[in-house]
């Protein structure tokens, strides 16, 4: 269980993990970490953190967010990534329905 959460700077909470936008800004720009929930995950789940940041820490792609590094959090395995601004979903389809509905 990971105690230490500001739950005003999760952005998602996940099956596996959940991501956390920093409040620090120690690399020069935002970032957020995703923390998997587990202390000892599965290898499956694993392999999938490890898959990500492989695929965001050597992409070129400007569509993809970029991943710089992984570290524990609180014991718990995590990867830091690179903080994209956006919106949720549920938040535009919720304040934009007719104009979205439209565009359909």
């Amino acid at each position: 269980m990971i105690r230490n959460i500001v739950h005003e700077n999760v952005i998602h909470y996940g099956a596996d993990a959940l991501i956390i936008k920093s409040a620090q800004d120690i690399i020069g720009k935002p970032y957020c970490i995703k923390v998997l929930h587990e202390e000892f995950p599965s290898a499956e789940v694993l392999a999938d953190l490890n898959n990500e940041f492989i695929i965001c820490s050597q992409s070129k792609c400007s569509s993809i967010r970029k991943a710089y590094r992984k570290e524990k959090y609180e014991e718990h395995e995590a990867i830091v990534l690179e903080y994209i601004e956006g919106k949720d979903f549920d938040k535009i389809l919720a304040t934009e329905k007719s104009s979205f509905a439209k565009q359909l």
